[in-house]
């Protein structure tokens, strides 16, 4: 058995009851090239590619009392049965009632010694398509894994000539233990790794004083000033209750106004929810003087590293200029922030996450969880951030599933802790594919966010080509 690595075990130590670090991948489903739709057929076809997939084939066994990080045991064969379910949408079969599936069922729990993802699929859509939603857990993989994961379960000719190639775990050096190595085993390992771990708490404060330091001295240089994050209604406790949504506009579009403005893709996809977010907390009278933060995951494979599986990120903060009325002024504000934002952080040179993985002591970390639900800590201390927002590079050209073409392609995030909303985007065969997961408790009306950050978008297409 392979030990989790810190960074994805970590992910496994923020699970609450009431959220789960989960996600997945929605897919829209054109079946008119395979026929009629033969979910018996679908299901063998899957059965037999998941089984190329390492990462698919793993499931986490913890450790007691959380003496230890868990470890990765692999199945020789997965067994498509425990991870294939079929609900048929009710007529008509409108994306709101997909999304209200997607949204049942994006927290559901997974049984425990079974690798943690499932294939779920939803027929009846009104146009003739299908959902397919495959939803897993963040610890087993990132958005980029995910993706080399779906490249192999899929297939780039509807014929299905092209041969899948399989994707392996990734080694990435860390302690094995014998397969059947017993719970008393499992824990004399983890206590004699604590004072190791130790040591990597008291390295991780050396650098956090160093990075803060050093920080502090290139915002002084560079004539930085930044506000805090301010609090709105994105900020808080999690509650039980999911609420998604999906948007699509065109890839051409969002590279019109990239051309147009010399700014990056993701400027314009932050500027585009920067304004969204704004119009929304304006018709709510909620509008904050200063500009809302977003967390960005940035990727830190190296340039040949394979995105094969586990989490390879770190993040940034980006303003989004929600406090901007103007579509220009707010564009520029962003490309501007999203410069200093990468300037500083390869400046400090320091991945902050990774050492703080490094230091996570299992029994203290989860503990540190549960106390902060128990005493409600994002309720009162000052957000860093106010959205999740991910953009993950995608593929130019379609894919197929069994002749099947898939039309669209969505990234469903989790929800970080303190944050109510996370939106994720994906470029796929000429689109840009926006998803939203709102908590309820915390976001009324994640459609209508979603419409606000389409209209920000069209603003700025406007603005910048006409």
């Amino acid at each position: 058995m392979k030990q989790v690595p810190a960074l994805d075990a970590s992910m496994f130590y923020a699970d609450t009851d009431v959220n789960r670090m989960q996600g997945g991948l929605l897919m829209i489903v054109d079946p008119a090239d395979m026929g009629e739709l033969d979910l018996d057929r679908l299901k063998t076809h899957v059965g037999r590619r998941v089984n190329l997939v390492g990462a698919l084939k793993r499931y986490p066994r913890f450790v007691k009392w959380k003496m230890d990080h868990p470890y990765w045991v692999m199945q020789n064969q997965v067994d498509i049965d425990k991870h294939w379910r079929v609900e048929q949408l009710p007529a008509p079969g409108t994306r709101d009632q997909l999304m209200e599936k997607v949204s049942q069922h994006i927290q559901d729990p997974f049984p425990p010694d079974t690798p943690l993802w499932e294939i779920m699929i939803f027929p009846g859509l009104e146009d003739g398509r299908f959902g397919a939603f495959l939803r897993g857990h963040h610890a087993p993989m990132d958005g980029l894994a995910a993706m080399a994961t779906l490249q192999a379960v899929m297939d780039f000719t509807p014929d299905q000539s092209f041969e899948p190639v399989p994707v392996p775990v990734v080694d990435d050096g860390t302690p094995e233990a014998p397969d059947d190595a017993n719970d008393r085993m499992l824990m004399a390992r983890g206590l004699k790794a604590l004072g190791w771990r130790f040591a990597q708490i008291f390295k991780f404060y050396w650098q956090l004083i160093q990075t803060v330091v050093r920080m502090r001295r290139y915002r002084k240089t560079n004539h930085v000033q930044l506000d805090e994050a301010p609090r709105t209604q994105f900020n808080g406790m999690h509650t039980r209750g999911r609420d998604t949504d999906i948007a699509t506009v065109p890839f051409s579009e969002v590279k019109a106004i990239k051309d147009a403005a010399g700014v990056t893709v993701n400027d314009v996809v932050l500027a585009s929810v920067g304004g969204g977010l704004r119009s929304y907390l304006l018709e709510r009278d909620q509008l904050p003087d200063t500009s809302l933060v977003a967390l960005l995951p940035a990727n830190t494979r190296a340039n040949k590293e394979k995105a094969e599986s586990n989490n390879r990120l770190s993040f940034l903060l980006g303003r989004t200029g929600s406090h901007l009325e103007n579509p220009r002024e707010r564009l520029t504000y962003v490309n501007a922030d999203t410069k200093r934002a990468k300037d500083e952080f390869q400046t400090i040179g320091i991945d902050l996450l990774s050492e703080l993985s490094e230091a996570n002591i299992p029994w203290f970390t989860r503990g540190t969880v549960m106390l902060h639900e128990k005493v409600r800590l994002s309720e009162k201390t000052p957000p860093l951030y106010n959205v999740h927002l991910s953009n993950t590079p995608g593929l130019p050209v379609p894919l197929y599933l069994t002749g099947a073409r898939l039309d669209e392609l969505y990234i469903m995030g989790p929800l970080m802790i303190g944050m109510g909303m996370a939106i994720s985007v994906i470029s796929y065969n000429g689109k840009m594919c926006i998803s939203m997961v709102g908590d309820t408790g915390l976001v009324d009306d994640t459609s209508r966010l979603m419409e606000l950050v389409v209209e920000a978008h069209q603003e700025l297409l406007a603005e910048f080509t006409r």
